[in-house]
Formats: structure tokens, sequence, C-alpha cells
């Protein structure tokens, strides 16, 4: 098998890999200041130690964020340093000698010496499934709702519903004796275990590699929770929003109806509204696109009576009810 070349955090290192379905053994190689020559294999990169990473999976790294993540009042925070030794008490590192048995990469720095930092970096590489020299890939689902994993298969998502979320963020308040906390990890499982509908080929989710767990768990989390930035209603402005609001009270239609419908015939939908409820700016301000028609002007009253005067006398002539 060939070696790669990778920079991760500075540090140059040799990699046989075939995927992160596939174990990875990577071999620090030689920067500047070294003493070996800076080829793709040099000559002192025999000598020193050999790492070798097992593929981690998605039930590796969820088990691994329940430990190390948490959730405070600057967000999300993750311990990286730690997540990264969970990494590594899953690896082996062979030292440069060969008499030495082969030992956890985490416990020991045998051989040459290599920079705890380095190691970590790169079991955060591997962790996250990117592959060498490629940017992440933002994948989405379909207009049927299948998801692309890569050599992992595909799978079939689906949004939550309102309900479901509800659900599912009150099942992950934790009581910690000292009030309620918010388990992250236990709403992301939640959103797994609602939004997959099915993958092809059938799998157990657990097993899914490092980069199909990254891709998933993305898709699922912008399918549920999208970025503000991305989603193309969140930034309307206020006359426009009242626009598709609009339409959703009147027609009964949800908001991806909207974005789906041609524009032309939201404008024509937005008029006739205007027509029979009166105009959009009665409405928190104009239409997307339509041109707003003035009322009818209210009908004149019709011309007093003397008789309407609040101090006029009426005489009614006329036979009384019991007169013969």
């Amino acid at each position: 098998m060939s070696v790669q070349v990778i920079i991760v955090n500075g540090r140059r290192w040799g990699v046989e890999f075939s995927g992160f379905s596939s174990p990875l053994r990577a071999v620090a190689l030689a920067d500047e200041g070294d003493d070996d020559e800076h080829d793709d294999e040099p000559r002192g990169a025999a000598a020193r130690p050999e790492l070798r990473l097992r593929p981690w999976t998605c039930a590796d790294h969820l088990r691994t964020l329940r430990e190390h993540l948490r959730s405070g009042s600057a967000g999300l925070e993750l311990d990286s340093d730690r997540y990264a030794d969970a990494v590594l008490d899953h690896a082996t590192m062979t030292p440069a000698t060969p008499s030495t048995a082969e030992t956890s990469a985490h416990d020991r720095d045998a051989g040459r010496p290599l920079d705890p930092e380095h190691r970590r970096a790169l079991a955060l590489w591997w962790a996250n499934g990117l592959e060498p020299d490629r940017d992440p890939e933002a994948e989405v689902p379909d207009r049927e709702g299948w998801l692309s994993l890569g050599e992992a298969g595909s799978v079939e998502l689906r949004g939550l519903t309102w309900g479901e979320r509800l659900a599912a963020q009150r099942a992950a308040l934790v009581d910690t004796g000292e009030g309620l906390e918010f388990d992250p990890v236990a709403y992301l499982e939640a959103m797994l275990e609602r939004c997959v509908v099915q993958m092809r080929p059938a799998r157990d989710l657990d097993s899914l590699d490092s980069r199909a767990t990254r891709i998933l768990l993305s898709a699922v989390t912008e399918l549920n929770h999208p970025s503000r930035d991305d989603d193309p209603l969140l930034g309307l402005p206020a006359h426009l929003a009242a626009s598709a609001l609009r339409l959703c009270a009147s027609l009964g239609w949800t908001l991806e109806r909207i974005l789906g419908t041609p524009a032309a015939e939201v404008s024509r939908l937005l008029s006739l509204l205007d027509a029979v409820e009166g105009p959009a700016s009665e409405h928190r301000g104009p239409s997307f696109g339509a041109r707003s028609r003035p009322r009818p002007a209210p009908r004149p009253s019709a011309r007093p009576r003397m008789a309407d005067h609040p101090d006029a006398v009426v005489l009614v002539f006329g036979e009384d009810e019991g007169a013969p």
C-alpha cells in the first residue's frame, strides 16, 4: 500500500490510508529542523514510532461525546484533549526498538519523542472522518430524503415533527438533584432514532465509520435545526415574513410548500388575498411583489331626514287599532 503524506496541526505524517472503515498506520515524518531528509518516506522514518488507529465508529463517537461534551452558558463545550485521548486509548504505538512490546499510544512515548499534542491532533482528524487533502463535503438529502454516506451506503431521513422535538428535548432533561441539566447526546440519539427511516444496505448505525458518522449527524442536525444563514425564510424582512405567514394561515400551506411554489403563482395568490381580505398593507407590509389594490371607497350614507333630528316631533296620521 502506498504512503500518503498529510499535514495535521503542522506535523507531517506518512499514512497508509484505505478509508475510515480500515485501520490507519501513521508514522511521523521529518519536519524542518529534523535530521531526516524531506522525502515522502525519509530514511529515518523506520526508526520512528508507528501509530496504528482502529476505525472510529458512530457508537465510539456518541459514547465519547457523552463523557466529554457539556452544555454551558456559552453553548456546547467539548473537551477536545480528553476526546483525543479516548481515541488514542484504542490505538497502539509500535516503538522504534523492535524488542519493546506494543503499548497504548496514549500512555507511552517510546522510541523517538513525539509531542502528545501532535498525536492528539492526528486522533481528532481520524475521528472526524476528513479525507486527506480534501475539504469536508456538505452532503444534503435529495428530494426524496435520501442521503449518501459514501462507501457506507445511503440513508433515508425525515425531519422531526414539532411534537417529536418537544418530547425529545423533554426526555433529554436530566435531574441532577440541583436542577435540570440538558443532555445533548441523549437529544442527538433521539433525533437519530426518529429521523433515520431506513438504510441501504441495511446495517446498524453504531457500526458506521467516522466519515459516514460525520455526514449523518451533520445532515440530521441541519434538517431539524437549520442555521439562520442558510434558511431563506429565517432571514426575511418583517413584511415578507408576514406575507409567508399570511399564505400559511389563509391556505393551510406549510413553509416548505411556499418555497417550492413558482414565484409568479405566489404573487397571484397574494393579489387574490388582497382583493378578498384587503391590501397587504393591512397585514404589516407589502406582499411578495403583488401590487396593492386600493380598497373600494365606502358608500356614502343616505341623506339625513328631518325626522332623524333629535328635537324633531313626528306626527303620525292614521286610524287607531280600536277605531270602528
